[in-house]
């Protein structure tokens, strides 16, 4: 079953993002573009003139949106974006709906298009490296303290799929690598460490899913 993720807001028609935006899809950066006065509203603070100067001023030509969590949002017309699905709109012309966006090499910031892929929200979450909150120092492994063994185990949506106890953490890790690269066909994270060097016998990260 797929986990339920929250459906991400309708974009905005790709003429309106063009005459806002131009796009960079091999850097994955938008430009702001001048704006005319008539994008603007008179305030007792300030006229549209000016407040239409002041904008093209500081933000024109400049790239658009702002670190948020690792990933980048900008704001259109009032409303929050991931940058990601903005650029797949313009580079792509196609709204993504209600699939998440990917970073192939795990790299949120990182959107160029080549890095960019549509996935649900297992393969999403499949695409993740190893987890700071981990303490095995192996994903996928935890010790159990009442057998003296590594568990190994797989979280797949909503499921999580018991994979066998073993000797060491290193057997019960490779037979997480096996069963995930299965599971996970390209969505298996080849560019993100799931393993350090040091291990401690204490419990693995509770599965979660997390967008990339």
């Amino acid at each position: 079953m797929e986990p339920i993720m929250p459906k991400p807001a309708p974009l905005p028609p790709i003429e309106r993002l063009q005459a806002l935006f131009e796009c960079d899809c091999t850097r994955g950066k938008l430009i702001f573009r001048p704006r005319a006065v008539d994008e603007f509203k008179s305030s007792p603070r300030m006229s549209a003139e000016n407040a239409a100067k002041a904008f093209n001023a500081l933000r024109s030509g400049k790239p658009a949106g702002h670190p948020d969590g690792g990933r980048v949002r900008l704001y259109v017309d009032g409303r929050r974006y991931w940058l990601a699905r903005v650029l797949w709109r313009m580079c792509k012309n196609e709204d993504p709906g209600d699939a998440l966006i990917d970073h192939a090499d795990g790299a949120t910031g990182n959107n160029c298009e080549l890095n960019l892929r549509k996935a649900s929200g297992a393969q999403n979450a499949h695409n993740r490296g190893l987890s700071a909150r981990n303490t095995s120092g192996f994903a996928g492994v935890h010790f159990e303290k009442f057998t003296g063994r590594w568990k190994a185990q797989l979280g797949n949506g909503y499921r999580n799929i018991n994979l066998g106890r073993f000797d060491t953490p290193e057997e019960a890790h490779q037979a997480y690598l096996n069963a995930k690269s299965e599971v996970a066909g390209e969505f298996f994270p080849s560019l993100r460490p799931l393993s350090r060097p040091t291990a401690a016998p204490q419990s693995v990260e509770p599965a979660a899913q997390e967008q990339t």
